[in-house]
């Protein structure tokens, strides 16, 4: 199989430190490299490379490629060219009490890792996060977090080429309603909710410029690679596939299943969904999910079960 061949990567069931890989359509599955995952490992969308911890880069060889590192925690946001990441980091390695500014940087393996703007800040509390990095619409989102149970204060999107800030919006600390953002991999379609406990999720999605495109009643975890379907799950944690620009419904999760991860196909019209099976006892660590693959027609494909994402 062709290296550039996307695949789903995801832990072996019996060696969790050994990266295994299936094709989208299942046809071909099998061993990508030996070791390297057992702290977790990110994957970039078309499976061709993947970050593990606490530093290194590898391709689907299981051959290091590189590294990434800096004041950081933990690896950023992979590129939707396939081959560039987005990371925030802070000027210290320890930031001090009161935070310090953070920069969002842009990199790749054998690249000199690229300083496109200062935005937001690091501190105890405050983190800052990539909500979506995408070279081929030359932008990145970037959301500052409150910390633990707090959710997103500020978010920003961010030229790349130029470090300019495209648009922005904040949020007034509120103990009664947590903001959750998401983006689509090209950071075209951003989703904010506001949810609490008792209350039904209030989530807007904003276009390229930050106009309103629309409003949604659920938590949106991903989007289609085109931008047309949503993964989304309600508050009693039911999971479907939606067309959300309308609010169609396109697939349901079984019954009982609840969302573990969710992912676009690389170019493609499908979406994969992951789910937890309350069925399935954790062995090595990890959450054993049952993995399905849906397209835009309502077809779902059950790929995989008790795979680890």
């Amino acid at each position: 199989m062709p290296l550039t061949t996307p695949v789903i990567l995801f832990h072996d069931p019996v060696n969790p430190d050994q990266v295994d890989g299936t094709t989208w359509d299942g046809t071909a599955s099998g061993r990508v490299a030996a070791t390297g995952a057992k702290l977790g490992f990110i994957p970039n969308p078309a499976g061709t490379l993947y970050a593990t911890f606490p530093d290194r880069i590898y391709d689907r060889s299981g051959h290091l490629v590189g590294s990434y590192g800096g004041n950081m925690k933990g690896f950023g946001t992979w590129a939707d060219d396939q081959r560039h990441y987005c990371q925030m980091v802070g000027r210290s390695a320890t930031p001090p009490l009161n935070g310090e500014p953070a920069s969002l940087q842009v990199g790749a393996p054998g690249e000199t890792t690229r300083t496109v703007a200062q935005v937001g800040t690091v501190g105890l509390q405050a983190t800052m996060a990539v909500a979506a990095c995408s070279e081929l619409s030359d932008r990145a989102v970037v959301v500052q977090l409150g910390g633990q149970g707090i959710g997103a204060r500020q978010l920003w999107v961010v030229q790349l080429s130029t470090g300019h800030i495209l648009w922005t919006r904040s949020y007034i600390s509120d103990p009664t309603s947590v903001v959750t953002i998401v983006a689509s991999r090209d950071g075209q379609s951003i989703t904010e909710a506001h949810s609490g406990a008792g209350q039904t999720p209030a989530t807007t999605v904003y276009g390229p410029s930050g106009s309103v495109l629309g409003h949604l009643t659920m938590f949106v975890a991903s989007f289609s690679w085109d931008g047309t379907l949503a993964v989304v799950t309600s508050p009693a944690g039911s999971v479907s596939v939606i067309r959300w620009r309308d609010g169609s419904h396109i697939w349901g999760a079984p019954q009982g299943q609840t969302l573990d991860a969710a992912m676009p196909e690389p170019g493609g019209l499908r979406v994969a969904v992951s789910l937890s099976n309350p069925d399935y006892q954790q062995t090595t660590g990890f959450t054993p999910t049952d993995l399905y693959v849906v397209g835009p027609d309502g077809q779902a494909t059950p790929l995989m079960q008790r795979v680890v994402l």
